[in-house]
């Protein structure tokens, strides 16, 4: 017990707020007709260190796989903020929403090296 080899109960309590947010996100989504393949959410939860221990904060990240328009985002911020999880959360909790969209995300080159080449090969 408590020696993280399972889920806590608080780590379902910070992972329902991550699971709420997409999935009501994916519903409206839906609705507007927007592709939401691959879209990812990440949860970290922070607890107190003094007594009583309890959740002090859940940081939710949303990453989105396909191009959103500009429009839309702020929508998409506004329902997973307002999911009934969020919503149901006391104010002592802090909520951190993070949305990665694609063109905000940091180019990533993934290479395979074939062969090895000595340095002088490219000079």
């Amino acid at each position: 017990m408590g020696n993280g080899e399972a889920f806590s109960p608080t780590d379902l309590f910070a992972t329902s707020l991550g699971i709420c947010g997409i999935t009501t996100i994916a519903i409206k989504m839906k609705d507007m007709d927007i592709n939401f393949d691959n879209t990812a959410v990440r949860v970290e939860k922070h607890m107190t260190t003094d007594l009583p221990r309890k959740v002090a904060k859940v940081i939710v990240e949303y990453t989105f796989a396909q191009k959103i328009n500009e429009l839309y985002r702020d929508t998409i911020k506004k329902i997973a903020e307002s999911c009934p999880v969020a919503l149901s959360i006391s104010p002592e909790v802090e909520k951190v929403y993070i949305y990665n969209f694609p063109d905000q995300l940091p180019l990533r080159f993934d290479f395979e090296i074939i062969s090895p080449l000595s340095a002088s090969t490219f000079i």
